[in-house]
């Protein structure tokens, strides 16, 4: 399966907005909201994207090419990608597209586990695990609490979540802030 030139270069327009550099006929380019760059080569057969190190994990269609791969459009906000440590992709599909984009614009947290003592009848003991920002904060959240009960029991759930975007808000209230005063809670002003 390959993907084509167009159809990647609309997976960026919708990702990133719109580009970094006016149009060129060889390359296109956005930066992300982080301030990284990346560029689409438009006359390549297969869709390439270079792009500021690292090198990114092992990724289903995505496929790393070596050497120095040079392009003199590569200019203006786009200079950061003719550094001798530029790295580029090919990409075979839109999933595989959209997986880098997810990587590349830290989405997607990949941590590398191993289990000390976790007993050998799991299948578990060690890999790879792919998360998000908001599931990890969630998880340190909530862990040792019986319930969601627990968690939510010094406010309502709207106060700290947006249902619509399931993502956390950090709303730092008063009511969290507890200290013991003679024997019994009180809540710090």
């Amino acid at each position: 399966m390959t993907l084509a030139i167009a159809d990647a270069e609309a997976i960026l327009r919708s990702r990133l907005g719109e580009p970094a550099k006016p149009t060129a006929n060889y390359v296109i380019g956005f930066t992300t909201p982080s301030g990284k760059v990346l560029a689409l080569h438009r006359e390549a057969n297969d869709t390439r994207v270079w792009f500021q190190p690292p090198e990114p994990p092992s990724l289903d269609g995505v496929r790393v090419m070596a050497g120095p791969l040079k392009n003199s459009n590569l200019s203006g906000p786009l200079l950061p990608l003719r550094a001798p440590t530029t790295l580029c992709v090919e990409v075979d599909s839109r999933d595989a597209l959209n997986e880098f984009l997810d990587w590349y614009l830290e989405l997607t947290l990949r941590i590398d586990y191993r289990s000390r003592s976790f007993p050998a009848s799991y299948s578990f003991r060690s890999g790879t695990l792919a998360t998000s920002w908001d599931e990890l904060l969630w998880a340190a959240i909530t862990i040792g609490r019986p319930s969601t009960y627990h968690v939510f029991r010094l406010g309502h759930p709207k106060q700290f979540l947006d249902v619509d975007g399931l993502a956390l808000r950090f709303q730092f209230r008063s009511s969290f802030f507890r200290r013991r005063s003679e024997g019994r809670t009180v809540r710090a002003r």
